[in-house]
């Protein structure tokens, strides 16, 4: 798959090394910290917009190069290859093994590389129409919603900044890890170059664009690679009792082929000897949503309605999208 060609890619350039893949409970832990991309309506509630229809068959060619257009309808934002930025962003990934947190002063803890924990949110003082803070509901959705109160959350690093940065929160930290031992910067330069070797082969016509944005989309991806809960086994029929006295405890089922001689069997399969870079991916994902923050609270901040995002993309007003850009080129 192109995960795994992006995955081997980032190896052989040194982008994981000293980066320790992790299994058991740490792993199970930190995959807690773990968001998807945002995906939502503004808070939570429908809208109906009503604007000056976009109709392409009423613009004259002087419309067009004066863009009087420019005003009329929604816009679909979108960000520019935010994986591949939100990497850059982050500029390495944590290295060495992860140490349990002692001491749960915050004062202590953001003085660290990195850090994955649980936190009881007490209040939330700012709330807003897009949060960056989440709960699971009871039917398994991913629910973002700024009434936290009272609930716990799993976060990184980055998250955490943001919460305490946007949400204005009042928190205790419950426990987690932490990371001390500096971070392999090699995850920039390794990434910018893919990136300029994509822009120079879209400029070129050449259709090798399409991997190498594939390879920047994916790079990440194998680093929190779900653990294997079931595992096949094929024994032959001569074997099958034998195999079945030994491994009774872990089979959940055993069919036998159309040829008669041979057993398929289906069996549970231990996640604690399953092993991934989860800290990196997790990170990635984490520092993607600060990108989309950035532009999103500030947007909020200042009034600027949007209705609907989904990962990379914001619906807001077409004409708020100038001033929009002016705000950000001030603040960042």
């Amino acid at each position: 798959s192109i995960a795994s060609v992006s995955y081997e890619y980032m190896k052989m350039k040194g982008v994981f090394n000293n980066v320790m893949e992790l299994s058991g409970i740490p792993r199970e832990f930190i995959n807690k910290c773990m968001y998807g991309g945002r995906t939502m309506m503004s808070n939570n509630t429908k809208d109906k917009v009503e604007t000056e229809r976009f109709n392409k068959d009423f613009i004259s060619k002087e419309d067009i190069l004066e863009k009087k257009y420019k005003g009329w309808g929604l816009a679909d934002v979108d960000a520019i290859s935010l994986y591949t930025s939100s990497q850059v962003k982050l500029g390495g990934y944590l290295q060495g093994l992860p140490k349990i947190i002692t001491n749960l002063s915050y004062d202590d803890l953001k003085t660290k590389d990195g850090y994955f924990i649980e936190i009881l949110i007490k209040s939330v003082c700012k709330k807003y129409d897009f949060p960056t803070m989440s709960k699971k509901t009871k039917e398994g959705i991913r629910h973002w919603t700024s009434n936290m109160e009272g609930e716990t959350m799993f976060v990184d690093k980055t998250t955490m900044e943001d919460i305490i940065k946007y949400h204005k929160i009042e928190y205790e930290i419950i426990k987690g890890y932490y990371f001390d031992e500096g971070r392999n910067m090699l995850l920039k330069p390794v990434m910018e170059n893919v990136f300029n070797l994509r822009l120079k082969a879209k400029a070129d016509g050449n259709p090798i664009q399409a991997v190498y944005k594939l390879i920047m989309n994916s790079a990440y991806g194998k680093t929190i690679l779900k653990p294997f809960t079931t595992d096949i086994e094929y024994i032959s029929e001569k074997k099958i009792e034998e195999y079945i006295g030994r491994n009774y405890n872990w089979i959940m089922e055993a069919t036998i082929l159309p040829n008669g001689k041979t057993y398929k069997v289906k069996k549970h399969k231990s996640i604690n000897n399953h092993f991934n870079i989860v800290q990196a991916g997790v990170e990635v994902l984490s520092m993607s949503k600060r990108i989309m923050n950035e532009v999103m609270f500030l947007a909020e901040d200042n009034d600027i309605k949007m209705y609907y995002q989904d990962t990379d993309s914001i619906h807001m007003n077409n004409d708020k999208i100038d001033e929009l850009t002016k705000l950000y080129a001030k603040e960042y």
